[in-house]
């Protein structure tokens, strides 16, 4: 009797041990929340909160920037919305960088310009490393979806 209770028990510890491991894995396995947020926020449009008003260059466009100055949304006015929503994860100063010369404004520009609607379908961890994390985005775009992907770096300080 006491050896099928040794067994029973070591049987019992080696299937907790795999469930646990199995959930460890999984975690591992999953797109980082700081990831998932930001891509979230700047594939989630329209969203007038978070995008600045369509600029209009050429000649004669002052007339039309003294005539609407009331409308007109700068990036100085959505910046604060984004450092609400997702400024924690990023790095001094690179939530700047990354609206003015990366994707953070690319989707919510093209919703408001072109009147549609994009929303994030499925985010799939592609690969993560320490310092990187690649995510393929499935989006909708005017009901037609589109995949895309996405690298994000991290720094030996940032928390993910």
């Amino acid at each position: 009797m006491k050896k099928y209770i040794k067994i029973l028990i070591y049987v019992f510890s080696l299937l907790m041990v795999c469930i646990l491991g199995g959930c460890v894995s999984k975690i591992e396995d999953a797109v980082s929340n700081g990831v998932e947020a930001v891509i979230d926020t700047m594939l989630t449009c329209p969203n007038d909160e978070l995008c600045p008003s369509i600029s209009v260059i050429g000649m004669g466009t002052e007339e039309y920037y003294t005539e609407n100055q009331d409308e007109i949304i700068l990036m100085e006015d959505i910046l604060p919305n984004w450092e609400e929503k997702i400024g924690n994860y990023f790095a001094k100063g690179k939530l700047e960088a990354f609206l003015n010369n990366a994707p953070g404004l690319t989707y919510l520009t093209e919703a408001q310009k072109e009147n549609i609607e994009i929303k994030v379908i499925k985010k799939q961890l592609v690969e993560k490393t320490e310092t990187t994390e690649t995510v393929k985005v499935t989006a909708e775009k005017d009901g037609k979806e589109f995949d895309v992907s996405y690298v994000f770096a991290f720094d030996s300080v940032s928390q993910r």
